[in-house]
């Protein structure tokens, strides 16, 4: 079964430096939310402020994990399971990047009218830590 739904994705990240604040995000979209058997795809497109090009991202979630997958301008796929951590190709038009992600809290909550999900990590670049990082979904049926 497929839903409409509007999907929000907050992010924060903080690289720890001092004097530096959080960098926040938010990215408010229409989306589409597939049921599989043991998991959740959800899937959205957005505009790329800076080039304009078409970003297409595709959320797998499951009880304990989240997997982000985009694709577009850039290829990137993410994965947090909590306790784990992840490493995986960040091509970008510079070249690829080791990236890893160290999750130490996952959350899903599910209730009539939405999803929600809570994800705190740890993002390395070639083994080097860049920023603490906390990231809050909310997939909303319409």
């Amino acid at each position: 079964m497929n839903r409409e739904v509007m999907i929000t994705v907050l992010g924060e990240s903080n690289t720890g430096n001092p004097g530096e604040g959080a960098d926040k995000t938010k990215t408010l979209a229409k989306g589409l939310l597939e049921y599989k058997d043991s998991h959740m795809l959800a899937t959205y497109e957005e505009k790329d402020p800076e080039s304009g090009v078409t970003l297409k991202t595709v959320l797998r979630f499951g009880e304990d994990f989240l997997e982000v997958k985009r694709s577009g301008s850039i290829e990137s796929m993410l994965t947090f399971k909590k306790d784990e951590r992840w490493e995986s190709a960040y091509e970008t038009p510079y070249g690829s990047f080791l990236l890893a992600t160290v999750t130490d809290h996952f959350e899903r909550s599910e209730n009539e009218e939405k999803i929600n999900l809570h994800v705190a990590y740890d993002m390395e670049i070639n083994n080097d830590f860049v920023s603490r990082n906390n990231t809050h979904i909310e997939i909303e049926f319409i």
